[in-house]
């Protein structure tokens, strides 16, 4: 009857409800709420006043997923929601751009030196030092770096430089954004335990784990730790961690003895591999792109999708 005449059944049932939720319901919950509380007390538990439908991050990602299949949310926003969550769970040891493939230039370095240096590269901020790498005072623009070129003033790079924010490489990427926006930098050094340049991260790096790859008419996608170049395809750089691959694409890629992903594809195969060759795992395909002597420089990564059955189990 109440599915015929909903409306009407609404009406005739509102005033009956209300009285039971008044008069016998909620008598019934202040007596659990106040026996609860006391409880808590007892035990020394501290009751946080005003925080009401809390949710876990679990929670959270429960319902995103439930919106997504029922239509309320587009592929893009579940997403870019599904970044949000994972973003702070993430460390900047993990997206880094290693020291190995940093491009930095010492403070007495002449401008032409270093506009030269820069044009070998995908970078348009260079980081200055002074004695090593692991001494960097600051960054230049390579927009500043012409306009100093074109004056003659090919000197010092002082009078352009700009300060840089340092992190750990175990800070996770929501303070590292806070850091960046403290300082009002595009850059940071990230630092090993001992203090010394364990890489940079950019503010790109950071948007690019946000709302995916970035791009500008200077371009630095080259360099980035992990580029979309297909539906499911990925080029990886070899030194990204394989916890922030499984984390990230929800894979179960298990590797005890390697921390990266180049290290992982070693160990795999017993000895260093030719370009081309393949690792084929349940959840994803590893094709080894670029190799040296000593390390998987980058991977060519294909996410095998789940099959409709096992996401209609899951």
């Amino acid at each position: 009857l109440a599915l015929r005449y909903p409306e009407q059944a609404a009406l005739f049932t509102a005033i009956p409800m209300r009285w039971s939720a008044d008069v016998i319901l909620k008598p019934l919950i202040i007596l659990l709420n106040g026996s609860g509380v006391l409880i808590m007390k007892v035990l020394g538990i501290h009751h946080a006043e005003g925080h009401k439908h809390v949710h876990s991050p679990e929670e959270i990602k429960f319902l995103i997923r439930q919106s997504h299949q029922g239509g309320l949310l587009d592929e893009e926003e579940r997403r870019l929601l599904d970044s949000a969550l994972r973003f702070g769970k993430f460390r900047a040891g993990e997206i880094v751009i290693p020291r190995t493939r940093m491009v930095a230039a010492d403070v007495s370095t002449p401008a032409d030196d270093i506009l030269r240096m820069a044009a070998k590269s995908d970078y348009t901020r260079i980081p200055i030092y002074e004695d090593d790498i692991d001494h960097i005072t600051g960054f230049i623009h390579l927009k500043e770096l012409f306009k100093l070129s074109y004056k003659g003033e090919t000197t010092d790079v002082r009078s352009i430089m700009r300060e840089v924010a340092f992190v750990p490489e175990t800070a996770f990427l929501d303070d590292v954004w806070n850091t960046l926006n403290e300082k009002q930098s595009y850059l940071a050094i990230v630092l090993d335990e001992y203090g010394g340049t364990f890489g940079m991260i950019t503010r790109e790096d950071l948007l690019e784990e946000l709302f995916g790859e970035v791009q500008d008419e200077f371009d630095e996608s080259e360099t980035a730790p992990l580029r979309k170049v297909g539906e499911h395809t990925y080029r990886v750089r070899g030194e990204v961690s394989v916890a922030y691959l499984n984390d990230r694409f929800g894979l179960s890629i298990e590797s005890e003895d390697a921390y990266s992903i180049g290290g992982f594809f070693l160990k795999q195969r017993g000895e260093i591999p030719r370009t081309g060759d393949e690792i084929v795992l349940d959840d994803v395909r590893l094709q080894a792109k670029v190799v040296t002597e000593r390390a998987v420089q980058e991977i060519l990564m294909t996410i095998v999708p789940p099959h409709p059955k096992d996401e209609a189990q899951s």
